[in-house]
């Protein structure tokens, strides 16, 4: 090990600098470090919620007088009965009751009534609280011991009361089956699943009218091509007063001719139309 020396600025005699070990830093370094790790260190006597018991409890404004299994009121007084939890907690014991304080607040950090010390049974390991209050209540416990230099402080979340339930889901109707009296076509049923799909819907006669007009310009009309027609149910169905709640009923009806369009021609096309007219009619 190689040690340096200078010349000090005031005497003008050689400096050597101590020993790192007698330097103040160096053991402002040493107590830091041992502070760290006993920090890291996991606590004695941990404070932990053992269990939570769900409970009814009796609140009266003032004098209420526990008479056997009863509560003795002044006349007038009207108790209120709430949720409550007992809150068993470990890791107290070796802390002064007096020593120990508690409080409690909701999801909103407000202020709940102070939380109730059970009396201690002899010999055990764990002190038991009543809080209420909340449905959910932040339990914050802090433990002092001056002569033991010890600080415990701990936060818990508690719930009172049972669950809430799950949000309900909403009731979706069935969708009706198909009406058996629509005759079968050969295009999968479609007169009867399309009377299923309109079913509630206003309207259903003005737009099977709108079918049975292009299945007749189909039949009879030679100059309206396949796409003429399309063209003008679009419209017709577009320009509607209804068409607004028949945005779904367009949908599934794409949803199903669309694989089945160029195999259509002329005559199955018309016969596609008619089938959806009498689907449509058959609910009026």
């Amino acid at each position: 090990m190689h040690t340096y020396a200078r010349i000090s600025p005031y005497s003008g005699r050689l400096y050597t600098p101590p020993p790192i070990w007698r330097q103040p830093m160096f053991w402002m370094f040493c107590v830091s470090l041992a502070y760290l790790i006993y920090s890291c260190q996991p606590a004695n006597g941990e404070i932990v919620v053992e269990s939570t018991e769900q409970r009814s409890l009796v609140v009266a404004e003032k004098d209420a007088q526990p008479v056997g299994g009863a509560l003795l009121l002044p006349a007038g007084t009207r108790p209120q009965v709430v949720a409550a939890a007992v809150v068993e907690v470990s890791g107290l014991a070796d802390f002064c009751p007096q020593k120990v304080r508690l409080s409690a607040s909701d999801g909103r950090r407000r202020r709940l009534p102070k939380p109730i010390a059970l009396p201690i049974v002899a010999e055990s390991e764990t002190r038991c609280f009543i809080v209420y209050g909340a449905s959910e209540i932040w339990l914050s416990i802090r433990a002092v011991d001056f002569k033991a230099e010890r600080l415990e402080d701990e936060e818990f979340v508690i719930t009172v009361g049972p669950s809430p339930p799950d949000d309900p889901q909403p009731d979706t109707p069935d969708e009706p089956k198909p009406d058996d009296s629509i005759p079968a076509d050969p295009f999968d049923d479609i007169g009867r699943r399309v009377d299923a799909w309109a079913f509630g819907l206003p309207g259903r006669s003005i737009v099977a009218g709108y079918f049975a007009e292009c299945a007749k310009a189909l039949k009879s009309d030679p100059t309206k091509t396949i796409n003429d027609v399309g063209e003008q149910l679009t419209r017709k169905l577009a320009g509607a007063d209804d068409a607004t709640a028949y945005r779904e009923f367009r949908q599934r009806l794409s949803a199903d001719i669309g694989p089945r369009f160029e195999s259509l021609d002329r005559g199955a096309l018309a016969q596609y139309f008619e089938a959806i007219a009498r689907g449509l009619r058959a609910g009026q």
